[in-house]
């Protein structure tokens, strides 16, 4: 039995290696078409294949001359399209140099590639709020103190954060290696990503103790990890 198996009673990783995980592991032609986006998000759809079809030079000058709609009713569809030109405008800048340096330090690719990503939806879509760089989980303090003797808890920081706009904490998130794999600091921060998501979702129970389990159970919160290019959600 697989580790993804072990823990699927508790956690849902969302990785190409999980077999079990269909319904968030597109066919070949949806993954090619992202008919998620197209069905949810027409007109993000429409630009982004027009942003990828654009010659290099040429794509910020498209990125940031598309006319938003000006109906209310798509206002979700402009707040994605914004993120999505925050996220192509780092990733042209990126690009757009004449040597690349190979930093194997795991910290360069997480800040260069991954952080601008999730910072541009956090900024433009509004739905959760950042913090980057040894931040410290507040819910891994509280779920680890001692409610006897009033000992306080042990403070965990990690890579990035989330919090909702009630401020709770929602993603959590480790940068677990540079380009180069390091299998035991990875298996670590794997094991210490569910723990925090544990930590997390009896913080939430602590808040609601009346609420009931088929209510708790539709609680979502996301972990997510880098190792060496591949992001994995959890």
């Amino acid at each position: 039995m697989s580790i993804i198996q072990k823990l699927s009673s508790i956690i849902t990783i969302a990785t190409s290696s999980n077999s079990q995980l269909q319904k968030l592991k597109p066919s070949k032609d949806d993954a090619l078409k992202l008919n998620v986006i197209k069905s949810e998000f027409p007109m993000a759809f429409d630009f982004l294949l027009k942003a990828l079809k654009q010659p290099f030079d040429l794509l910020p000058r498209y990125l940031w001359n598309f006319q938003y709609p000006e109906q209310p009713d798509k206002a979700h569809q402009t707040k994605f399209i914004k993120a999505m030109q925050c996220m192509l405008t780092n990733y042209w800048n990126n690009c757009a140099v004449d040597k690349q340096r190979m930093d194997d330090h795991e910290r360069t690719f997480w800040i260069k590639h991954i952080v601008p990503i999730f910072q541009a939806f956090g900024n433009q879509c509004g739905f959760v709020d950042f913090s980057w760089c040894e931040v410290q989980l507040h819910q891994h303090r509280l779920q680890t103190a001692d409610p006897f003797t009033g000992e306080r808890g042990i403070i965990r920081y990690v890579d990035g954060l989330g919090k909702d706009d009630k401020q709770h904490e929602r993603v959590v998130m480790e940068c677990s290696s540079g380009l180069k794999l390091r299998q035991a600091h990875a298996e670590y921060d794997t094991i210490k990503q569910i723990h925090s998501l544990m930590c997390i979702h009896q913080g939430i129970i602590t808040r609601y103790p009346n609420a009931s389990c088929k209510t708790l159970a539709r609680v979502q919160v996301y972990g997510i990890q880098l190792i060496k290019e591949k992001v994995t959600l959890s």
